[in-house]
């Protein structure tokens, strides 16, 4: 708007406009004075919802809440914040109706001042539906309140500058550096979890990456696929191959063929097993890809790799059986006669993941109940270790003990057990050899679920034993179960990143970790009742303790090899059970593999506090992204001077063999050519995919090449079907009801919310309507002015079409 033009007294700036799931706007704001030698008066910014109060209970379309923070523009979480006026303010769910004020202080002399608004959308469960939110800055604080702003749109002082980044252009950014043989770019992709998205979720830490390669030199270029939002319930296999197909189609030649000289994958949650099927599926389809581009870092954070059927209670497996949480739910209540978490570490994925320079896994100790620390950490640790590590945290203060001491006297059973002083007391008809000194131990425990999961004798008989088995039983019972996943002595040369936190005596450790066990019910309520950070965590460096309690690599001469059971082979057949079944997967991802595992002690919500979701209410995750950029993006990482700590020695290869050799012996390679088949008939629907482009009128040699090569897939498809395929196959096609060509369950409550949500939104367009008069015009402003900064043209002069349905992926990771 013209400056000259009459303005409401007060006014300064004034925006209005709307975000849908994953969308974050971002407001630069410069004020300069007249005068530099005098301070000036504060400035006051109000960030409203401008959605009517009637959509506050309306959950399951939106929810119609964002997050904002508002902050100046040079804070420095690692910097001591000591001016009052300075100190962000924040709100993590501002609902219809609701606002956050905040004053923009110039008490202190300065040429100009500078501060920052981010606003992030809330919504997690619908692609249409939006919310629409108003930014206004006045120089009285009382100005805020009125109500006749909205036929004024823009900055009314010539003194005041004001940036607004969408979405788009904050992911967007080109590479720092021309590309070119000295400066390659190095592509990080991050992916997310369930019911979750990277552009809003994963922002702080991409930043943060980038905020690093600035200071070294590389030439980073960090993007986040789009086009599962909202299709997290489809299954891991549909998941990944969309990520897999996307990268290689579209990010990687938007960059310019030839300038990616580095690719590293990072993920939180769900995105770790996505990601994982992503490169095996690159890695089979496109064999050079991984030649031609040199693997970085593969990194997860709080990912269930190994499922999570084992981890909560059987009510909980019996939702992800019915299809709860869609496809996915079913992954990760490994169903199936050969799960997907088991054919997922076969030999194609480890031999591409054995190409990373760097391999790590995050996990949380306490405080996640959706990811718990075993599945997240790959089951096999030094437990003993962690033991004196939380001892010399506790005396030092870095730790709250007082939730450990109170599971001990709810009689809880930890992850960790109380003492490992009955470590080497059996049962009866067990038969167990006394483990050598700098030993793993190979105790074997009773399993007594089936591998269905469902209401099995053995199950029904262990309820009603462990309601009346005293607590000290259970206990030792559980300090048993864990024993056999001790890994072996690290040798000197290995040690941990955190001081004192290697095993070096071999004496029996008393006063032992008691962590309490979680589960999904309470995950789910601390997500929604997070704790927020205090002021002096946010201000003050210094006070913030140390919340790395494990940091270690693992290399595969450290894991116990398995012992076979005693008794007879019709009894330990019958005993096949999750918990073995998560044994072996576990064991397939340590075969020739070094893995760091870092485990860390968070507050509630840890699972989304560890990938800090959102910068200051999930800020106790802080030193989780400082930790990881520091080990992974830092000058050291780049000049590559820390690799050899991952290297595998001979005595890991010649352990690695002799697994093989174990492997080969039980499953034949059977598991492998699964994997392989799987990912054919992935690729397989993939090519369907493209071919539609025909159909819409795209001819290009790509959609004829796809044409051809659909042909014979199909043809060796037909093939396959005649020799027979297992009933209990993991393909989508044998899943019933659940198949997602059939069945609007497939995405399980999501995707039937997504199949009518036209109908509602029009009903909520029109209720917005008739409460807010301007909300229309600036909802058509808004629209166009998006339409315009997204149309996006290649060098032919075309504009540029993806396609996936609703992802704006291909735009958002091409620029000029």
């Amino acid at each position: 708007m013209d400056l000259d033009q009459k303005t409401p007294p007060g006014l300064l700036y004034r925006y209005h406009g709307s975000m849908k799931v994953g969308d974050v706007h971002r407001f630069i704001i410069t004020f300069t004075p007249e005068n530099s030698n005098e301070t000036s008066d504060s400035l006051f910014v109000r960030v409203k919802n401008t959605e009517t109060v009637l959509l506050r209970p309306n959950v399951l379309t939106g929810p119609y809440m964002f997050y904002c923070d508002i902050a100046p523009y040079n804070f420095d979480h690692k910097k001591h914040c000591y001016i009052t006026a300075e100190q962000p303010h924040y709100n993590p769910s501002i609902m219809p109706g609701q606002s956050i004020k905040a004053e923009l202080s110039m008490h202190t002399l300065k040429s100009k001042y500078c501060w920052t608004v981010n606003v992030s959308s809330q919504i997690v469960f619908n692609r249409s539906s939006e919310v629409n939110f108003e930014v206004v800055i006045c120089d009285k604080v009382d100005q805020l309140h009125r109500n006749y702003y909205e036929n004024y749109t823009g900055v009314f002082d010539e003194r005041l500058d004001v940036q607004s980044l969408s979405t788009i252009d904050l992911w967007n950014k080109p590479p720092p550096l021309l590309p070119s043989d000295q400066n390659p770019i190095h592509l990080v992709i991050l992916t997310h979890g369930l019911y979750s998205n990277s552009t809003a979720d994963l922002l702080y830490l991409k930043e943060n990456i980038e905020q690093a390669c600035a200071k070294t030199g590389e030439n980073v270029v960090v993007r986040g696929y789009t086009g599962n939002v909202c299709r997290t319930e489809r299954g891991v296999k549909y998941l990944g191959r969309r990520l897999a197909e996307w990268i290689v189609q579209f990010v990687i030649p938007d960059l310019g063929a030839g300038s990616v000289g580095k690719i590293s994958f990072i993920a939180h949650s769900l995105g770790g097993l996505v990601q994982t099927f992503a490169i095996a599926y690159i890695q089979h389809n496109w064999p050079h890809f991984f030649e031609n581009i040199q693997p970085e870092n593969f990194i997860t954070l709080a990912s269930p790799l190994l499922g999570i059927s084992n981890e909560n209670p059987a009510y909980v497996n019996i939702f992800l059986s019915v299809g709860i949480v869609g496809k996915t739910g079913r992954d990760l209540g490994l169903k199936g006669n050969k799960p997907l978490l088991l054919l997922l570490p076969s030999r194609s994925t480890r031999g591409v993941l054995a190409k990373f320079k760097r391999r790590t896994v995050y996990a949380n100790v306490v405080h996640d109940g959706i990811v718990p620390l075993r599945t997240a950490a790959l089951m096999f640790l030094d437990w003993k270790g962690l033991t004196k590590v939380y001892n010399a945290l506790k005396n030092e203060g870095s730790i709250d003990s007082s939730e450990f001491e109170q599971s001990a006297d709810d009689n809880q059973v930890g992850e960790i057990p109380e003492t490992m002083d009955n470590q080497y007391e059996t049962d009866e008809n067990e038969e167990v050899t006394m483990p050598p000194e700098n030993s793993g131990i190979e105790i074997p425990t009773e399993e007594t679920s089936d591998n269905k999961g469902g209401f099995g004798w053995n199950k029904l008989c262990s309820w009603f034993s462990d309601l009346s088995t005293p607590s000290s039983i259970r206990k030792e019972r559980k300090v048993k179960k864990y024993q056999k996943f001790q890994t072996y002595e690290a040798p000197d040369h290995i040690s941990d990143a955190v001081e004192g936190s290697s095993t070096t005596s071999n004496k029996t450790l008393k006063d032992a970790l008691i962590i309490p066990k979680t589960n999904v019910i309470s995950g789910i309520s601390r997500v929604l009742l997070p704790p927020a950070p205090t002021a002096k965590f946010l201000l003050d460096p210094s006070s913030r303790k140390n919340i790395i309690l494990h940091d270690k690599i693992y290399k595969p001469r450290m894991i116990p090899k398995r012992k076979n059971r005693k008794g007879s082979i019709v009894k330990n057949a019958l005993n096949i059970s999750r918990g073995s079944l998560e044994e072996k997967i576990a064991r397939k991802w340590h075969r020739g593999l070094s893995w760091r595992k870092v485990l860390v002690y968070l507050p509630p919500d840890a699972h989304n506090n560890m990938i800090v979701r959102r910068t200051f209410a999930n800020a106790y995750g802080w030193p989780v992204v400082d930790h990881l950029v520091q080990n992974h993006f830092s000058e050291r990482c780049y000049k590559e001077e820390d690799l050899e700590e991952y290297r595998l020695t001979e005595e890991d290869e010649l352990a690695d063999r002799e697994q093989e050799e174990e492997e080969n012996t039980n499953d034949g390679g059977e598991l492998d050519d699964r994997m392989i088949n799987l990912l054919d008939k992935e690729h397989h629907k993939a090519l369907k995919e493209n071919i539609n482009l025909l159909g819409a009128g795209v001819q290009d040699s790509k959609a004829s090449n796809d044409f051809n090569q659909l042909h014979e897939t199909e043809e060796c498809n037909e093939d396959d079907e005649d020799e027979g395929e297992d009933e209990e196959d993991d393909d989508d096609d044998n899943d019933g009801w659940i198949s997602g060509n059939n069945s609007i369950c497939y995405d399980g409550p999501t995707g039937m919310l997504n199949t009518i949500p036209e109908g509602v939104n029009s009903q909520v367009k029109a209720l917005r309507e008739t409460f807010f008069s301007g909300a229309k015009k600036d909802d058509e402003k808004e629209k166009k002015r998006n339409r315009e900064d997204s149309t996006k043209v290649n060098g032919q002069g075309e504009v540029i079409r993806d396609a996936f349905v609703d992802d704006p992926s291909q735009v958002m990771n091409s620029y000029i």
